[in-house]
């Protein structure tokens, strides 16, 4: 009575989706933000090396790494509940074509009002039935949102497995406890792998190709009907799980978990050539240019500036980190 499954579909597909993202996803986004920021605490003070294409560069703070993505979590909670918030207006009541003939016109206002109630969402009835009926770029968009996010977990994954790397002949700059619980190498005993972290790869790629065939399913269709609509409502939902427990394992089984290795990754800080950009102005370019090659023979600054007739106590205000990763020309203080 007063339904059809022309309305009845992409009614059910929006409250699925909605419904998934507000229970499971938000709250682990949440929580991965609240993990990064306390870590990023956490680690305010450990200096290491930046790096760009996988080069040595200037110096940086692991904490600013770590809050650099904390706040694009944060970013990412805040697309995807107002995302999510174009799926709160149903096209039930439009019926077969969104006129909403052989339907009460209250129909449609009561079912939302008894959804809302039952889901505690704001979901309401649409005022063009029309539109949510024939198109389904509003649950394409929170596709899209999904892929954003999944985006920002593969980069930072990528990054903590880098830092994991080793322990010897990799950065090192980490380590992560709780994955030597896991069974590593089944021929290396004692090997530790990142397997959360490429756990977390994996459901990333999967969203993001979910989402490529979200964008053709929201296509499909003319007029009056929309043929996408089984698809996107598995796909969604399908998304919606993948990264709500992708983002909880990293933050519960690495985030919350990670040991910084300050001695090498201070050690990585003060032997990137890089620092000869800070320290050239205060030395002359003849002395940087000899500093340069014995930097590039493997001899630590420190050595180098001694080797060139500067104190410990001149060393010691070249390499102050905390003046090199701030804003500021820190050879004016020099």
């Amino acid at each position: 009575m007063s339904q059809s499954s022309n309305d009845v579909g992409p009614t059910a597909v929006r409250i699925a989706a909605a419904y998934a993202v507000s229970r499971d996803l938000v709250p682990a986004l949440k929580t991965m933000t609240k993990s990064l920021t306390a870590l990023s605490r956490k680690t305010s003070s450990v200096y290491k090396s930046g790096r760009t294409h996988l080069r040595d560069a200037l110096p940086v703070t692991m904490g600013q790494e770590f809050g650099a993505y904390a706040d694009a979590f944060g970013r990412d909670t805040d697309l995807v509940e107002k995302t999510m918030r174009y799926l709160l207006e149903l096209p039930i009541g439009g019926t077969a074509v969104g006129t909403g003939l052989n339907a009460d016109p209250k129909f449609g206002g009561m079912v939302a009002k008894e959804i809302a109630a039952l889901s505690g969402l704001g979901f309401t009835s649409a005022k063009d039935k029309f539109r949510p009926t024939r198109l389904l770029t509003d649950v394409s968009s929170l596709s899209g949102t999904l892929r954003t996010v999944s985006i920002d977990l593969y980069r930072l994954c990528q990054d903590l497995r880098l830092m994991f790397s080793g322990p010897l002949t990799g950065m090192g700059e980490i380590d992560i406890p709780t994955q030597e619980e896991v069974a590593g190498s089944s021929i290396m005993p004692g090997k530790t792998n990142p397997v959360t972290l490429e756990s977390a790869l994996l459901a990333c790629a999967e969203v993001t190709g979910l989402d490529g065939a979200n964008t053709i399913a929201a296509s499909l269709g003319e007029f009056e009907l929309t043929m996408g609509v089984p698809l996107m409502g598995y796909n969604i939902v399908l998304q919606s799980k993948l990264l709500a427990e992708a983002l909880r394992k990293v933050s519960s089984l690495v985030i919350d978990c990670v040991v910084p290795n300050r001695e090498r990754a201070r050690k990585y800080a003060e032997a990137s050539p890089a620092l000869i950009t800070v320290i050239s102005p205060k030395i002359g370019y003849d002395k940087a240019a000899v500093l340069g090659k014995e930097l590039a023979k493997g001899v630590s600054i420190r050595t180098a500036l001694k080797q060139l007739g500067y104190g410990d106590r001149e060393i010691d205000a070249m390499l102050n980190m905390k003046n090199l990763v701030r804003p500021g020309i820190p050879a004016k203080k020099l």
